[in-house]
């Protein structure tokens, strides 16, 4: 059997220009949401650039944003996001605020996630306490899961009364 070189050429070229050896560009679908364990952190100390928020699963060569609100396309000012693992880092330039802040990813090939909110805590000197005042914001928004630390002296138990209240 005898191969011509334009043959040849052609038959190496076939997966190629049909699609069946290149990466495809169309959108395989929407990335997988974020979920963390926790959707608040409190900052350690009283300036700080980042925070760390726990990831239930990892997110290999994601590209994350930061945004101020759950809608709109501005992104937050002086913040970015990155993962290592299943550690998210939100960054600011200088010193992170306390609020909220939603995050997305979109995985190569996907487009972009739905958002996350997370809130960021203000520091307190006594990290077994919670400020109220986010309490009970948190209880008048969609319903969150909320990690509550509370002190114990010689058996009573503190901070109870002032959350229900």
């Amino acid at each position: 059997m005898k191969a011509n070189a334009k043959g040849l050429v052609l038959a190496l070229l076939a997966p190629f220009v049909l699609g069946q050896c290149s990466e495809s560009s169309e959108d395989l679908g929407q990335t997988d949401p974020p979920r963390v364990l926790s959707n608040a952190v409190a900052k350690t100390a009283a300036k700080q650039q980042s925070v760390e928020f726990a990831l239930t699963k990892e997110y290999l060569d994601a590209e994350w944003k930061v945004y101020p609100a759950a809608t709109g396309t501005g992104k937050a000012a002086g913040m970015t996001a990155a993962c290592a693992g299943t550690v998210l880092v939100l960054t600011h330039t200088t010193d992170i605020r306390t609020g909220y802040y939603f995050v997305s990813a979109t995985a190569p090939g996907k487009s972009e996630s739905e958002r996350l909110r997370l809130a960021v805590l203000a520091f307190s000197p006594d990290q077994t306490t919670t400020p109220v005042a986010y309490i009970s914001s948190l209880a008048k928004s969609a319903p969150q899961q909320v990690s509550i630390a509370f002190t114990v002296d010689n058996g009573d138990l503190y901070g109870m009364e002032s959350i229900w209240k």
